[in-house]
């Protein structure tokens, strides 16, 4: 009686062709619990009509019905009924015949020969705890398939060789799939393009060696573009039931990557701007009145005390740098919108040569190396010319002796994988927004490049930082380049510099191409 304390009247189904049997079962049913209802049928059919009509806590089913023979009744049965705890009775002796009723539907199987009070409350309190594990247990199942097949990150099951065992739908996606088949079986590094494998294979190894390995790189799934993946492997249990040893979640961080960059670049610029603008103005203030003493002393200075005037001069000259220096800060400090329009490059570098050739110390020689074909961005013309004009009188600057600056043009095709393998020593930028398309990226290079000293790596770590300078105290600020760089991004480009010691520098702006409508 112990299997069914604290329970309202018990609804049993008994389906026995067989009347005497039945009023043999239905007594020991009575004696199991005074609280009982028996609906006794003797057909498959009847049987199935009413468990689908009517809510039984056990179905007690013959396994040989006058319409059904066998298994195929229970089959059925559970079919009909999934809801329904069933218990088979059944006079076959075959020694399988109780295996064969479980993997048809049934919870439990009972002999008719072994029929007693006790063993048919056993038989049905196991049926009913053994369904509610296995509908448990599918719920976990389907549960735990739902949280798989609506999880934004990839899955993957690998064995032993690093075969794929299994994919979620996200991992599916990420490769272009639909088909789980395209790709199980396949060793898990063919889900990558080839310059990933380096640093896939490490983590296999780690994983083998069973630890816990994680990555985060710019990386790209087969017929796709790069992006940002946090790549783990974590090694499983061994389990007899699976032949998968390790466990693969593949992030997709491109977009959190980003966002974190861009407050963390937009919080320092913020930062630098304020404290530029702050100085500036102080600065400016005091400026003012050295400037203007200097010229009151010049003024009234006697034309024979030279000793005097040249002092007041050199006063009023310090003034005045400081003044530029002043200019650079409220500059960098206070850029304006950029007012962007298609620019013809060729022509305009051009321009710019004849612009720049006047500024430049006589024993540098400038050259133009024009793009041999029509170019065009869409820039602001002075926020470019103010770049090219910082790089060129760097170069200058940096060559006393003389030496050769030379600006060119160039389209190029990037993507992402250009991060991981650049051909710069430096670069500035949001480089990895103007690579995040899905396809390579359609941009123009200018260079400039010159044959003078070239930098070491601690000074090519440094130049864009503001205040920075490797001039002296009177000729440089230290913010030409940091303005430089923040102008190139306000036109959605980014720089990149390459230099060694006695090899020269070169600056290379990346802007994105103006696309023009073809001809009719």
């Amino acid at each position: 009686m112990s299997g069914f304390k604290g329970n309202c009247t018990m609804r049993i189904l008994l389906v026995e062709d067989d009347v005497d049997y039945a009023a043999v079962v239905q007594g020991y049913l009575r004696r199991i619990t005074a609280e009982v209802t028996v609906r006794h049928v003797t057909s498959l059919a009847a049987a199935t009509a009413l468990a689908v009509a009517e809510h039984f806590d056990v179905g007690v089913l013959d396994l040989n019905l006058p319409d059904s023979q066998g298994t195929s009744t229970v089959t059925a049965m559970a079919t009909s009924a999934p809801h329904l705890p069933l218990v088979v009775l059944t006079a076959e002796t075959a020694s399988d015949v109780d295996m064969q009723t479980l993997e048809a539907g049934a919870q439990e199987y009972l002999a008719k020969n072994e029929l007693s009070v006790f063993s048919l409350r056993r038989a049905m309190r196991y049926a009913r705890e053994r369904h509610r594990l296995t509908r448990s247990l599918a719920q976990a199942h389907q549960l735990n398939r739902l949280m798989l097949d609506h999880m934004p990150d990839s899955l993957e099951l690998l064995d032993a060789e690093g075969r794929v065992q299994f994919i979620n739908p996200a991992g599916l996606a990420s490769l272009g799939l639909t088909d789980r088949s395209a790709v199980h079986g396949r060793p898990w590094l063919q889900l990558w393009t080839p310059p990933a494998e380096p640093v896939l294979s490490a983590l296999l190894e780690q994983v083998r060696a069973g630890q816990t390995s994680t990555v985060e790189a710019f990386l790209a799934r087969a017929g796709a573009a790069p992006r940002r993946w946090h790549v783990t492997l974590l090694p499983l249990p061994p389990n007899d039931a699976s032949s998968a040893c390790y466990l693969v979640v593949a992030q997709d961080f491109t977009a959190r990557h980003f966002h974190e960059k861009h407050l963390h670049q937009a919080q320092q610029t913020a930062l630098l701007k304020h404290i530029a603008a702050g100085v500036a103005h102080n600065f400016n203030n005091l400026l003012t009145v050295v400037q203007g003493y200097s010229e009151m002393m010049l003024r009234t200075l006697p034309e024979e005390d030279a000793r005097q005037r040249r002092r007041a001069a050199d006063i009023r000259q310090s003034a005045m740098r400081g003044r530029q220096l002043v200019e650079h800060l409220l500059a960098y400090s206070h850029l304006a919108e950029p007012l962007p329009r298609v620019i013809d490059l060729n022509a305009f570098l051009e321009q710019e040569i004849k612009l720049l050739e006047s500024t430049l110390n006589p024993l540098v020689s400038l050259g133009l190396e024009p793009a041999p074909e029509l170019l065009q961005v869409y820039a602001d013309p002075w926020l470019l010319s103010s770049t090219l004009l910082t790089f060129v009188l760097n170069a200058s600057e940096a060559m006393p002796e003389g030496g050769t600056v030379t600006l060119s043009a160039g389209p190029v095709a990037l993507d992402a994988t250009f991060l991981n393998h650049p051909a710069h020593d430096r670069l500035v930028g949001d480089v990895e927004t103007v690579l995040s398309t899905g396809s390579p990226a359609r941009l123009v290079r200018i260079s400039v490049r010159d044959t003078g000293p070239g930098m070491d790596a601690a000074t090519l770590s440094n130049i864009f930082t503001p205040f920075f300078t490797t001039k002296p105290v009177d000729k440089g600020t230290g913010l030409g380049l940091a303005t430089a760089a923040a102008q190139v991004g306000q036109m959605g480009g980014f720089i990149g510099v390459t230099s060694r010691p006695g090899a020269g520098a070169q600056f290379d702006v990346y802007l994105p191409r103006h696309q023009t409508a073809p001809a009719p």
